[in-house]
């Protein structure tokens, strides 16, 4: 019928669909983390396990999304996309280089070793429900608008998406400033993950980037890693990712984003 046909190309209905479930399910979480930070604390679960609920709205609301327009969303992004074995390098080789450069001088290098191995599959497991949600859905529902809107309001619900992180404390022009910056900076990640992940058309890509992101911020507390050798393993992967990427060459042209014929 007329009326589901999308507006320019976008089914803005399934963007519905998909943003409305991800907030959903995670901004209760959030809620409970930011604001009954004491409670949360007391609730007695291993922490990367508490963050499942958060990080999997977006992919939740993505595989929703998916199985209810599945004949009309122009899906090219996939998770090995164009070459399983790229895919992979791409994200084990940097843990495996970190683990080269971090364990040997670790007091204890045998549980730093196992924790490293803990930590890549259980942020791959984690990142993978935001990043199924914001490349793996959203980033094909929308690529019937230009590039730059594109990632602009990709970056825009994604940074909205987070809810109380931003907003749980400090003085109202503190927390202005701190939208301000995150904002446009998490706009700014959308189109560099975006690009990155449209080079090979996968998924993995884009949860290897958002995880580096993260464990940047938290690798050093959280397994008492030395942030300078953790820095060193991000300058060799980024060389890494670079040539990957440059000489990543996609042997399928991306599917039609146009709508299906009716019959």
């Amino acid at each position: 019928m007329e009326e589901d046909r999308p507006v320019s190309g976008v089914s803005w209905r399934s963007v519905a669909l998909f943003y409305g479930i991800a907030c959903a399910v995670s901004w209760p979480f959030f809620w409970w983390r930011d604001i009954h930070n004491v409670s949360w604390i007391a609730w007695h679960f291993p922490p990367f396990l508490k963050m499942t609920p958060i990080m999997w709205g977006p992919g939740l609301g993505a595989l929703v999304a998916l199985a209810v327009f599945r004949r009309r969303h122009p899906r090219t992004i996939t998770f090995f996309g164009t070459s399983a074995g790229r895919s992979l390098a791409f994200y084990f080789i940097p843990y495996l280089g970190l683990a080269a450069i971090a364990v040997p001088a670790a007091p204890q290098p045998a549980r730093l070793l196992l924790l490293l191995a803990l930590f890549s599959v259980v942020g791959l497991f984690n990142i993978l429900g935001e990043e199924l949600g914001w490349r793996g859905f959203l980033q094909d529902a929308l690529r019937p608008l230009p590039r730059l809107p594109r990632y602009l309001l990709i970056g825009f619900l994604w940074e909205f998406w987070h809810f109380t992180n931003r907003t749980h404390e400090g003085t109202a022009s503190e927390i202005a400033l701190r939208l301000a910056l995150f904002y446009p900076a998490t706009m700014l990640i959308s189109f560099l993950i975006g690009e990155a992940t449209d080079r090979g058309r996968s998924l993995l890509v884009a949860v290897t980037l958002h995880g580096w992101i993260d464990a940047v911020g938290e690798l050093p507390e959280i397994l008492h890693l030395s942030r300078t050798r953790l820095l060193v393993a991000v300058g060799f992967s980024l060389l890494f990712w670079g040539w990957m990427l440059w000489t990543w060459r996609s042997t399928e042209p991306p599917r039609s984003v146009g709508l299906p014929q009716e019959s």
